[in-house]
């Protein structure tokens, strides 16, 4: 009796005065990025996965042979499954597929104000509700991009961001915001494939849309040069290759717009290892590449 009473008394105190340090720094960033958990239970199970995710950015930062750096975000306190399911189009019983409306709109996007000078905030929600499994696409359960730009084709175009604007969900198509073109492509253009010399070819003269393995260190990445192995090339994500260059220590990169906004990242933005050897590229990069021409 005695010892069970210990032992309630031992969870009780550790819920409520788990180890100063860590938690304390546990509670700056849930004020900072403004989680509030629906129980202390729950609290205390997000507290110990930020604990794992924690230890495991402080190791990678801490090896000093890195070429990037990786940051405690808004990530923090979700699991790699758990990341992958929300913020990619990963799909645990079928092959997985890249979340693609923010990507392929950034490459709409950039290719407009290559040609005009003008930037126009176009329609992911459009994409979302009308780019669906007509398409082969699954709304926000994931999608790909060259399946994006020819339901836009077969419309005629797509809105503005202001005609049809984003809501987070999944919806039915609005047929009526769908008809009121913000902007047109002229054609779907397929890079070659598992060829890096034609994506830098491609983003010479635009933004070109890129799906890639989202791996666990490009959900804390902070700054630098993506570099080293990932899982596997199974591709989870999408992005957009806007340029590339090279490091001040010499490491060759593609810049990459991403669509988790400005507080990941540089800046909403990620530089990954250019040329790493491997045919698919770093994550699988090169595996499937495309653009529009506007």
């Amino acid at each position: 009796m005695f010892f069970i009473l210990e032992t309630f008394i031992s969870r009780a105190m550790s819920r409520n005065f788990p180890k100063a340090p860590l938690y304390e720094r546990y509670e700056q960033w849930m004020a900072q990025h403004g989680r509030n958990y629906i129980d202390s239970i729950e609290q205390e199970k997000r507290f110990n996965i930020f604990k794992d995710n924690i230890e495991y950015i402080d190791k990678s930062n801490n090896e000093g042979n890195r070429t990037f750096k990786l940051g405690v975000n808004k990530f923090a306190d979700l699991t790699t499954e758990e990341f992958l399911a929300s913020y990619t189009g990963y799909k645990i019983s079928n092959q997985p597929r890249p979340r693609w409306a923010f990507s392929a709109v950034a490459a709409i996007e950039g290719a407009i104000q290559i040609k005009t000078g003008n930037l126009i905030s176009l329609s992911e929600q459009q994409l979302v509700d009308c780019s669906n499994e007509l398409d082969g696409n699954g709304g926000c359960q994931g999608g790909y991009m060259d399946n994006a730009f020819r339901y836009v084709e077969r419309n005629g175009g797509i809105a503005t961001e202001e005609n049809y604007p984003h809501r987070e969900s999944d919806g039915t198509c609005d047929q009526q915001k769908a008809s009121i073109i913000g902007a047109k492509i002229l054609s779907l253009v397929m890079v070659t494939r598992n060829n890096e010399d034609a994506i830098l070819q491609a983003v010479a003269s635009q933004p070109v849309s890129i799906g890639i393995l989202a791996s666990h260190d490009f959900q804390f990445y902070e700054s630098g040069v993506l570099t080293g192995e990932c899982e596997s090339t199974s591709l989870s994500h999408a992005v957009t290759a806007i340029g590339y260059g090279t490091s001040d220590d010499g490491i060759k990169y593609w810049l990459m717009k991403n669509s988790w906004g400005a507080d990941w990242g540089e800046d909403g933005y990620i530089r990954i290892q250019r040329d790493s050897g491997a045919p698919e590229g770093l994550c699988g990069l090169a595996k499937l590449p495309s653009y529009v021409a506007v």
